[in-house]
């Protein structure tokens, strides 16, 4: 479930995730200079965790800076559910396609 939500994440804000390069995300007539949200340099993986549980801690905060972000609260809940860094807290596949932004 985590890799589903990362792939529903990347379609949010229309980047890579890992990505460490600085890149352009369109948006419209708008435009932004984003880095993968996961990123960071060197590829360590302790570093990798901590940017993780940063990025998913502050999800809302986080994603507001795109612009093809909604304020759905049933998605937001759904995709942090899924990137519940904990594998025993996470969304089930099942629970998944019965929660409310699936179901409407």
């Amino acid at each position: 479930m985590f890799s589903v939500g990362a792939i529903l994440l990347e379609i949010l804000t229309g980047f890579p995730l890992w990505l460490p390069l600085k890149g352009r995300v369109e948006s419209g007539n708008q435009s932004m200079t984003a880095y993968g949200l996961f990123a960071v340099q060197n590829k360590a993986v302790k570093k990798i965790l901590l940017k993780q549980k940063e990025v998913i801690g502050n999800l809302i905060k986080t994603l507001k800076r795109y612009k093809c972000f909604t304020n759905n609260k049933e998605l937001f809940d759904l995709l942090q559910r899924m990137l519940s860094i904990d594998p025993m807290s996470r969304i089930s596949p099942e629970e998944a396609l019965k929660h409310p932004f699936i179901t409407k």
